[in-house]
């Protein structure tokens, strides 16, 4: 008699342990869910709202510096002095902006990170073209290439970045 209520003890505490340790999987369960839907939802904010709500100063900055290159060449003298007073502002624009948005995820913060980065090296070498043809500078037209090869890459692994996000978190992006 006393073995048998021994074991009913002992069946009793096992049922007890394998109950809790199957509430706390499903606690864990539950977490995990919130957490990858919180990080998806603030992503998604992010690139589809908020960056999109300022990305026109971006895209002008970048068509205006591309309006140069296409074409008839412009007056070199003029193109400087645009990059000055209107280009190279946009961009300026474009990274106040960019850092007033406001985001919870560490996911989100490296996208952040990588565009901004990209564009401070891209506005950098918009400086270094404006000072090349100042100063008629070759060596400053080459660190400006490098700048926007830099740049490039910032921007090219923000997109690697974001497509390999979308297929962990299951979103995608507009």
């Amino acid at each position: 008699k006393r073995m048998k209520k021994r074991f009913y003890i002992m069946a009793l505490a096992l049922a007890m342990v394998v109950s809790i340790a199957g509430c706390g999987k499903k606690k864990d369960d539950k977490e995990t869910a919130d957490s990858t839907a919180a990080i998806r939802d603030d992503i998604v904010e992010f690139v589809d709202v908020e960056f999109n709500d300022i990305r026109s100063d971006w895209d002008e900055a970048i068509a205006d510096y591309n309006t140069f290159f296409e074409g008839d060449m412009k007056d070199s003298k003029q193109f400087a002095s645009d990059l000055q007073t209107t280009t190279i502002p946009k961009i300026d624009k474009f990274i106040t902006n960019l850092d007033a948005i406001s985001v919870e995820s560490s996911e989100a913060e490296y996208l952040k990170s990588l565009y901004k980065i990209g564009a401070e090296k891209q506005r950098d070498a918009m400086n270094m073209v404006a000072l090349a043809i100042e100063e008629e500078s070759q060596e400053y037209l080459e660190q400006a290439d490098a700048l926007i090869a830099e740049a490039n890459g910032y921007l090219e692994t923000y997109d690697s970045e974001l497509t390999k996000l979308a297929s962990e978190y299951n979103f995608t992006v507009n």
